[in-house]
């Protein structure tokens, strides 16, 4: 989903990787395809000029909850390879993983009713072993979710994950997509009250 002008274009060099391809931008990040100079491909996750002051921090976070999961939960996440949280150009580097979006899942018309009860026991398997590792993902949509042809799921974007474990879950607030929150979410907002943190 690329709705506007990306920072880099692809054949760029930026953060020590060439760029392939802009795959997501929103107004806070951006994330590209890209290739590291021995030829593997990952994904740069990059923060834009214009975003909040917050993000960083969640960029930040979401790195320290990736290496959680990697050491915890294998598999269920891409893995995290490098960082730099300088302000100035402030970016994580994780594995590239290939697969169809929940969205592409739900669109594809071929899928039999026993295909599409396996894909949502990968699904659950996934967010389960999440939550073993003590790992509350907290941006529950379609995007974020990635369902490989080996049977693999990988849940991406832990930016507002809970993680009691580590010292920067001391989130403020919540950070995702509205829409795809909990109910209790949009009865907060309805009553006019606080919007709770993720819950198990």
């Amino acid at each position: 989903q690329v709705a506007l002008n990306a920072m880099f274009e692809p054949g760029q060099i930026a953060h020590g990787v060439r760029i392939l391809e802009c795959v997501h931008a929103v107004s806070d990040t951006e994330v590209y395809r890209a290739v590291l100079p021995r030829g593997t491909q990952v994904a740069l996750k990059c923060i834009r000029p214009d975003a909040a002051p917050f993000v960083p921090a969640a960029l930040e976070h979401e790195y320290s909850v990736l290496k959680h999961i990697w050491k915890c939960a294998r598999g269920c996440a891409p893995r995290p390879l490098a960082a730099d949280f300088a302000p100035s150009h402030a970016h994580i580097l994780i594995q590239w993983r290939v697969g169809r979006s929940a969205i592409d899942i739900v669109k594809d018309t071929r899928l039999s009713l026993q295909q599409r009860g396996a894909i949502v026991l990968r699904l659950l398997n996934a967010y389960a072993n999440l939550h073993g590792a003590g790992t509350l993902h907290g941006d529950v949509h379609p995007l974020n979710l990635l369902f490989g042809r080996n049977q693999s799921v990988s849940v991406l974007d832990f930016g507002g994950a809970i993680v009691p474990a580590l010292r920067t879950s001391e989130l403020r607030g919540r950070i995702g997509l509205l829409p795809f929150y909990e109910p209790e979410v949009a009865r907060a907002v309805l009553l006019g009250k606080e919007v709770p943190l993720p819950s198990a």
